[in-house]
């Protein structure tokens, strides 16, 4: 048990050290932490050990870098700057529909004509809903912050159903003003 603790206790000072150095040197950096790896593992000696540890490293240091590399290159983001050009255009339509439909209730008391299976008033409020949840200025910053091309992969599927779902209140809207 004490030994465990000892180990431990090598590894926590080893790991604030390497974060301390921050990358002060690439060499140091592996070292340091191919000798973390080394007291993590369950063989103390490099013969029946499957991979050295500066190897490993230096797999880890690859693998942070490629990466580094894929989320920052230029096809990725053109699709994130299309997102969010995207989430912008669909909260103006938005907006612009819950503005006509609002008039649109104001100026010929028509709050209970049929829209979307439904009337024109419980419509304007799932429109204001959608807006709230999906299409707000929070979702937008978290868009724009999010690296995680699953989210943001998801975000464009959501995205994608708001604006059919929006294009057919449009139409549906348009119909009844006419």
């Amino acid at each position: 048990m004490e030994i465990i603790d000892v180990k431990l206790y090598i590894c926590i000072i080893l790991f604030t050290t390497l974060i301390n150095q921050y990358f002060f040197s690439l060499f140091n950096f592996v070292q340091d932490f191919s000798l973390i790896i080394f007291l993590i593992s369950p063989s103390h000696n490099y013969v029946t050990m499957k991979y050295h540890p500066d190897t490993i490293g230096i797999a880890v240091l690859v693998a942070v870098l490629l990466i580094y590399l894929v989320n920052n290159s230029r096809g990725y983001k053109k699709k994130k700057q299309d997102l969010l050009q995207r989430h912008r255009s669909i909260r103006q339509r938005s907006t612009h529909l819950q503005t006509s439909i609002k008039n649109h209730i104001l100026e010929n008391d028509s709050s209970t004509l049929p829209f979307m299976d439904d009337s024109l008033e419980t419509g304007l409020n799932r429109l204001k809903t959608i807006n709230f949840k999906h299409l707000s200025e929070k979702s937008y910053k978290r868009l724009k912050a999010n690296h995680n091309r699953i989210f943001l992969f998801r975000r464009g599927q959501l995205l994608n159903k708001l604006e059919k779902e929006i294009t057919l209140a449009e139409n549906e809207f348009y119909r009844i003003k006419k």
